[in-house]
């Protein structure tokens, strides 16, 4: 009988295995990275999944957002003033005082991370609703189901896959 020594596979099995019992550091790299893609969308102002430039604001809501009647229009109301034109130049798509975007975060913890934007209307801009004529503007890495494009899904399992295996990276 021959026998072989597999001590130091035996070892590197050992410390996969350690590693998945808190695989919060991977966790916090998911969560990051998520966040990441998403910050660029506002940035961007594009889907993050299609590439696709975001729906223009609406004249009504950009007529809203930067004074109405009172501040938009000259006494003769025939033509803008200088302050509606440089409000609509400098207006940035789903930031007004950029609450959405500060409210982006992710939590992760020993075996999830979870990315979420705390503001209550923060669905409505994922999704859009037709009914008060919001345009989707996706500003996550999540289809409309909820799942993540294949792209980034591959990027992430090489993630993983290397916090696992990588000598350098054992703890």
């Amino acid at each position: 009988m021959i026998e072989v020594n597999i001590q130091e596979l035996e070892d590197y099995l050992t410390s996969i295995k350690d590693k998945t019992k808190n695989l919060k550091p991977i966790m916090h790299t998911i969560g990051e990275k998520v966040k990441r893609v998403s910050l660029e969308s506002f940035e961007k102002e594009q889907d993050p999944i299609t590439s696709r430039a975001w729906s223009p604001i609406s004249s009504t809501s950009l007529f809203a957002q930067t004074g109405g009647k009172k501040k938009a229009f000259t006494k003769n109301k025939k033509s803008h003033t200088k302050s509606f034109k440089n409000k609509i130049d400098k207006k940035r798509l789903l930031i007004k005082e950029g609450d959405l975007f500060k409210s982006i975060d992710y939590e992760a913890t020993k075996d999830s991370s979870e990315i979420y934007a705390s503001k209550v209307y923060a669905a409505t801009h994922f999704f859009g609703d037709n009914k008060r004529n919001i345009k989707q503007r996706r500003y996550m890495p999540f289809t409309d189901s909820l799942d993540l494009p294949t792209k980034l899904k591959d990027e992430l399992i090489e993630d993983i896959t290397d916090y696992l295996l990588d000598e350098k990276k054992r703890t």
